[in-house]
């Protein structure tokens, strides 16, 4: 793809390049792999902006395509020579200049006429109804790539330093006025008021026994470095799941970040699997990579299992 995208954890974003052309999948793949978007949160929110015009697509056909109707049907006498291999009935048909033929969709004939699809982590255009050219003919691109980042403002991250560790200055005591002192009875002239001051000397209070907290016993939340005790752990199965389980003791020791997210658990199990292939001197195949929703469920397994263990700690 021509624009180059950047994760979303560096809060910057991503840099849009001018003047290329971009697929709807493209669009799809950043914010799915860069934004963290469900795939059918992104599906969904995609059509939506289809659907307003705010998101305008172009189809290009192919030079050299020739429509799938013919101008006129054939007759007798050239059905006969075609049946006898005589001729052929190309000239029954119109054929795109060399050039093809380029148009804008009309945003009405989305979810009507065309309808978009999730295919093996793609996001593909599928016609709902004949068109003039073969489908294969066809090609997409978005016309106005430039507002992407209009309609889907970039994520920024702010740093918010902990609210422990800050010493408060102690506030000042209020200031009361003493309390006056009332006399019980009127003294004599003669005589000379002196208060006298009682003091109660205070019990001494047993000490009671120390209470002595319980310790519980330690629950375990790292994972094992089995990665058949690890899917049997999380409940999960299948031979993505494994692929994850088995780098996962070696990318994170067993114990990933609490804040792990599906996109960047896919780029260091993937990362790992293509540094093993050119170790090896191959390279790795696209079917071997883990997909955002094997991932997904993954982490949310992840989630789960620990939650789970801090309840029973």
């Amino acid at each position: 793809m021509a624009g180059t995208v950047e994760d979303n954890a560096t809060a910057v974003d991503w840099r849009l390049a001018s003047g290329s052309a971009h697929t709807i999948d493209d669009l799809f793949q950043i914010l799915v792999c860069a934004r963290d978007i469900p795939a059918p949160i992104a599906k969904k929110q995609i059509t939506k902006f289809l659907q307003l015009n705010k998101l305008q697509i172009d189809f290009h056909v192919r030079g050299g395509a020739r429509k799938t109707v013919p101008t006129r049907p054939a007759t007798e006498e050239e059905l006969k020579a075609w049946r006898a291999k005589r001729a052929t009935l190309d000239h029954l048909y119109e054929v795109a200049p060399p050039e093809g033929v380029t148009g804008r969709f009309n945003f009405q004939s989305w979810e009507r006429m065309f309808r978009l699809r999730i295919d093996d982590g793609r996001l593909i255009v599928e016609p709902g109804c004949p068109l003039d050219y073969p489908w294969d003919a066809y090609s997409f691109t978005i016309a106005n790539w430039s507002l992407i980042n209009e309609l889907w403002p970039p994520l920024v991250t702010t740093f918010v330093p902990p609210a422990f560790g800050v010493e408060e200055p102690p506030t000042p005591p209020l200031s009361t006025p003493p309390p006056e002192f009332t006399p019980l009875a009127t003294p004599l002239p003669a005589q000379e008021s002196r208060p006298t001051l009682v003091t109660q000397a205070e019990e001494p209070q047993e000490e009671g026994p120390e209470e002595i907290a319980e310790v519980a016993p330690a629950v375990p939340t790292v994972l094992p470095d089995d990665p058949a005790a690890i899917l049997s752990l999380l409940g999960l199965k299948g031979p993505k799941q494994r692929v994850i389980a088995e780098a996962v003791p070696k990318l994170y020791q067993g114990n990933p970040p609490e804040n792990l997210t599906p996109t960047q658990l896919c780029k260091a199990v993937n990362g790992l699997q293509n540094t093993r292939a050119q170790a090896s001197g191959a390279r790795a195949s696209p079917s071997q990579m883990v997909k955002w929703d094997t991932g997904d469920s993954f982490v949310r397994a992840l989630r789960a299992w620990r939650a789970k263990q801090s309840a029973l700690s």
